[in-house]
């Protein structure tokens, strides 16, 4: 087929699974790539940010764009696919709602930075450094997009035709899709959610939780065991939080009320605490 429609995906701030989903098509890829020309997609095709610049202006018929809108790069690349498509699908979860990703949202910027660069056990920092959005090497001049406050959803910054949810998107649906474009069918009016499926993700999957209480209910002999109570005494003193939380006035976990502490399980008592400010409510659950 010459001159066949081009199509795009494009993935911001998301986990992949939507590209997979895509795959997930099996045989039915085949007739997207007998009707239409993938020219922009990242994972799979080796088409540069500069050549979909050089493209005129709703040359692609329609685009596929997955993920949250974390940062500088997610904005300009939602605009420039928004000008380049006839038509704009929000695909998958993320780029819908928010997703995963938008759970971020719960917390400010800095806390998210604290978290992950200085307050985590696992982190080697001792120059307390974060990312920046300029930094001078020897080879020259690295940058970095913005990291936001906040993530949006892709129809916070650009118009979109239609919306296709999921978690990822279910593939028998995105088959669904493919065969109404390719019949040439008339497209659902504008706004409208696509390939919203009756099931979840869990719901294919076979396995079956078994706790020890509906084991021994059910005459296995397993009874379920009350945890010890946890003495905080084994704890090292010389534990303390990084400068950048110390400074913010964070404190440790255990020094949760004893009825919240006894309640944990053992192995936590060996491990270095996570660090809250004294007016975060204890948890047992937020270890």
């Amino acid at each position: 087929m010459l001159n066949k429609p081009k199509i795009a995906f494009y993935c911001a701030s998301s986990c992949g699974g939507c590209e997979v989903s895509l795959v997930n098509l099996h045989e039915k890829i085949l007739d997207v790539d007998a009707n239409f020309d993938l020219v922009f997609c990242p994972c799979l095709v080796d088409t540069k940010k500069k050549e979909v610049e050089a493209m005129a202006d709703k040359s692609l018929a329609i685009t596929f764009f997955n993920g949250g809108i974390r940062n500088d790069d997610n904005v300009e690349m939602a605009r420039l696919l928004r000008k380049k498509s006839q038509v704009l699908v929000s695909y998958g979860a993320c780029a819908t709602g928010g997703g995963i990703p938008a759970l971020a949202n719960l917390f400010p910027r800095q806390r998210l930075f604290n978290t992950v660069y200085h307050g985590n056990p696992s982190i080697d920092n001792p120059g307390e450094v974060e990312p920046q959005t300029s930094s001078v090497v020897s080879a020259g001049t690295l940058t970095l997009p913005q990291f936001h406050d906040k993530v949006q959803t892709l129809a916070q910054i650009v118009d979109v035709d239609f919306f296709f949810p999921g978690c990822p998107p279910e593939s028998a649906q995105l088959a669904k899709v493919v065969d109404l474009l390719v019949a040439g069918g008339p497209l659902p009016p504008k706004g409208s959610f696509l390939g919203s499926g009756r099931k979840s993700v869990c719901e294919e999957c076979r396995k079956k939780k078994v706790t020890k209480r509906s084991q021994s209910s059910a005459g296995t002999g397993n009874q379920s065991r009350t945890p010890k109570p946890v003495s905080w005494s084994r704890v090292s003193s010389a534990w303390a939080p990084p400068p950048a939380m110390a400074a913010e006035g964070f404190v440790p976990r255990p020094s949760c009320p004893a009825s919240d502490v006894t309640a944990l399980p053992r192995e936590f008592s060996t491990k270095e605490p996570k660090w809250q400010r004294p007016s975060v409510e204890c948890s047992t659950f937020r270890l």
